[in-house]
């Protein structure tokens, strides 16, 4: 007897989870396609309108032409240089060693710099601080088994600042900050890690706060260790990387954002052709129009702008308003849909 193959689709994505639960809200009819197709693709459909949403992030208007310019940081930047919007200056390393003279001018040139993975994603296989030829060389040979390419870039000191783009337009702003804990006065820091990593799982099933490596080097630069009890109201910081799924945390700046922003959103929009989507920024502070693009997320993880510090918004609303209210796929709805009666 021919025997079946192990499914592929176990759990729902935390994003389509939401966009159902949002859709379920309103009156919004959905069809869930993952017992036929063994996949988290979910078909929301409000009139004649519908959208076919698959993994929670990946939408209609997504094609492979935005995905490549996004996912390749070192195309991202060149398409952005077109447009006139501000990027750190860059080196694109597809093997180090052979590149040791370009290297060696590059630190000249910007001192500090940042190393990343070309199509790398959430942090992963980032160091910063870098200013010897020999330090950026090791890195890349690091992970030279996962990473193709690599992008040197001019590091930036500020706020990293997650801007939110629905229907072409900015809908949400934070402030994302490296993962840390407060001090009671009470708990240990491994004690405070592990109240932390139950609460950014609360928040979503994919975030975690795993104390590593790199938490041990924090923790080792303001003397402290696992056992030790942080005096209260003291923040320890876990992470160097403001990564949300990391244990980050989220502060939310939408109304004090610099207008310039606002402007970025409509020309990247227009020139990717994505209604939905994410920018990663670097600014002095939100309020300060010396902002500097990093990536654009096509694929763009909005979750974290429903638990943000300071005020929570309804992305999956908005999304599916954006989705369900296209005439074409350029035209969209500014507002969020209502719950139903």
């Amino acid at each position: 007897m021919r025997q079946s193959a192990t499914p592929r689709f176990t759990t729902r994505e935390p994003h389509q989870a939401a966009l159902i639960a949002a859709a379920e809200a309103r009156g919004i009819e959905w069809i869930d396609l993952a017992p036929l197709w063994d996949y988290d693709a979910v078909l929301f459909r409000q009139g004649e309108r519908e959208a076919l949403v698959r993994k929670g992030r990946c939408y209609p208007e997504l094609t492979s032409h935005a995905e490549f310019i996004c996912d390749q940081k070192h195309v991202t930047k060149a398409v952005l240089a077109e447009l006139g919007l501000p990027t750190p200056v860059g080196l694109l390393i597809d093997d180090a060693e052979s590149q040791r003279d370009e290297i060696t001018a590059f630190l000249a040139r910007v001192g500090a710099a940042v190393c990343k993975p070309a199509a790398g994603t959430h942090g992963r296989g980032v160091a910063f601080s870098l200013t010897q030829t020999d330090a950026v060389v090791a890195h890349c040979g690091a992970l030279q088994a996962s990473y193709r390419s690599f992008v040197l870039e001019r590091q930036i000191v500020g706020d990293d600042l997650r801007l939110q783009v629905i229907g072409g337009e900015l809908y949400a702003a934070c402030v994302r900050e490296p993962a840390s804990i407060v001090g009671d006065g009470t708990r240990t820091v491994g004690e405070l890690a592990s109240a932390r990593h139950e609460e950014v799982q609360h928040q979503s099933s994919r975030n975690r706060l795993l104390l590593d490596g790199e938490s041990m080097s924090c923790l080792a630069e303001v003397g402290l260790h696992l056992e030790d009890v942080p005096a209260r109201g003291r923040t320890v910081r876990l992470k160097r990387v403001p990564s949300i799924g990391e244990g980050g945390r989220a502060r939310d700046v939408t109304e004090t954002l610099h207008p310039i922003y606002r402007a970025w959103c409509p020309r990247i929009s227009a020139r990717l052709g994505l209604s939905i989507f994410a920018i990663d920024a670097i600014a002095s502070a939100p309020d300060r129009p010396d902002g500097v693009i990093l990536e654009i997320n096509a694929r763009s993880e909005w979750l974290h702008h429903s638990f943000t510090e300071g005020r929570q918004h309804d992305v999956a609303g908005a999304v599916l308003a954006d989705l369900l209210a296209l005439s074409d796929r350029r035209g969209s709805s500014r507002h969020d849909l209502q719950p139903a009666d």
